[in-house]
């Protein structure tokens, strides 16, 4: 009788040990993968709303992170510019665990001939993809409903306002600034989406001046950032190649122009993204300069933008002649940054379109690290370093307020690309 009870004794302490070790095990994978999150890996396009990986999508953009005033959930929102509309799902799985639904897990396959095993994720808690403003395959510039009645054009660019949560659109084919906003209606008490455009005016894309509301006029703006008071955005305007700021503190909103101290157009470079540096920088009597600098990605690398000094210069990693961004022999410069994302101080990631790589960049000392990406042209999932990329645009850290990442919320770096978007966890990205 001891003997057996002694045998059961083992199996159970070595049951517990091996339940600790996979829990590790399973810990570290989902810290170190590279997997699909919305759309088909394959990248077929198309406008269905559907669970995650079942949706189809048409060419997104930029991603931000959004707090449903309905829901009160987080929600990842994304501008699907080849469908002409915005769109989002939840991040926050907190209802459906609550429920017993569990998290996000992961399936290691591994072959001897493999240098990094192959993984397959597989989501226990799905979440439904829906179209938040516009009308698939409809191009317009209609304000109303954000469902029925509301039309884009190629939106592109997306940042949400810190205090009401007003989600501003670049509208790329119609030169226009948009806003999704949420109100309440009458007498019902339901909250509706609702579009409006604050900024610009349809034009011939000739022209970017300055003025108030409709007396503006934007070249093709691409990509817009937020003050972290809310007091004001900043919208990079690609045909024009200026920054430009949009005063959200008065009704109609006032534009003015960011100018550089030297005007050359190829100091900016037809600008494809824009971002705050959200480093501290003490001003000259110690107070702190808050959204006074901003990265911008253009065609000739990162360009640093300090609007104070109206300085511009080109971030270490941008010069051709010191630094090669992929220290495999191969890759290229960072000549295309189509993303970036503030990730800690000094620090960015940077979506890179012609290396398809995901970089870690200090913009101090030019040190760069590869994230994930093997610089081939493809879609397959997995390690860091067996993962592929095809068309690289937005990206996004998100950091859950509650919650373990994988398990309640998915934490991690979210990219677009080729008609999916794609999200890599990293253990830096939970903190």
């Amino acid at each position: 009788m001891r003997r057996v009870q002694s045998t059961v004794c083992a199996a159970i302490e070595q049951s517990r040990v091996a339940s600790h070790v996979l829990a590790q095990v399973k810990m570290c994978v989902v810290c170190v993968v590279v997997s699909t999150f919305v759309g088909l890996s394959s990248g077929v396009h198309g406008a269905r709303d559907e669970f995650d990986i079942n949706a189809t999508l048409n060419s997104p953009t930029d991603i931000v992170v959004w707090r449903n005033p309905q829901t009160n959930r987080d929600c990842l929102v994304f501008s699907d510019t080849g469908n002409n509309i915005i769109r989002c799902i939840n991040l926050d799985n907190s209802t459906r665990a609550a429920a017993g639904c569990g998290g996000a897990g992961a399936v290691v396959v591994v072959r001897p001939e493999d240098v990094s095993p192959i993984l397959t994720c597989v989501s226990f808690c799905t979440e439904y993809v829906r179209t938040l403003a516009g009308r698939a395959r409809v191009t317009g510039v209609r304000d109303g409903d954000a469902l029925d009645s509301a039309q884009f054009f190629q939106p592109s660019g997306l940042a949400v306002h810190p205090i009401d949560h007003s989600i501003y659109v670049t509208d790329f084919g119609s030169s226009l600034i948009r806003r999704i906003s949420s109100v309440r209606s009458e007498p019902s008490g339901e909250i509706e989406m609702r579009v409006e455009t604050i900024a610009g005016a349809p034009a011939d894309h000739s022209q970017s001046t300055d003025g108030t509301g409709s007396g503006a006029r934007f070249d093709r703006p691409i990509s817009i950032c937020m003050a972290s008071s809310g007091q004001f955005a900043l919208v990079a305007d690609r045909g024009s190649a200026l920054v430009r700021r949009l005063d959200l503190s008065t009704t109609p909103v006032p534009v003015t122009t960011c100018r550089p101290v030297k005007q050359e157009v190829e100091f900016f470079g037809q600008p494809r993204v824009i971002i705050f540096d959200r480093t501290p920088s003490p001003t000259a009597d110690g107070a702190e300069a808050e959204d006074s600098v901003v990265f911008l990605g253009t065609a000739y690398g990162i360009r640093r933008f300090d609007m104070r000094s109206g300085v511009v210069s080109a971030v270490p990693t941008s010069d051709h002649t010191r630094f090669k961004a992929w220290e495999g022999g191969r890759g290229g410069f960072i000549i295309d940054p189509v993303g970036l994302e503030y990730a800690a101080p000094n620090t960015l990631v940077v979506a890179c379109k012609s290396t398809r790589r995901l970089y870690e960049v200090d913009t101090i000392t030019a040190a760069v690290r590869t994230l994930a990406g093997t610089g081939d042209h493809g879609s397959l999932n997995g390690g860091v370093s067996v993962a592929s990329f095809s068309y690289l645009e937005g990206v996004r850290i998100y950091r859950p307020s509650r919650g373990v990442g994988g398990c309640v919320s998915r934490a991690g770096i979210y990219v677009s690309d080729n008609n999916c978007i794609r999200v890599l966890d990293l253990p830096w990205a939970f903190q």
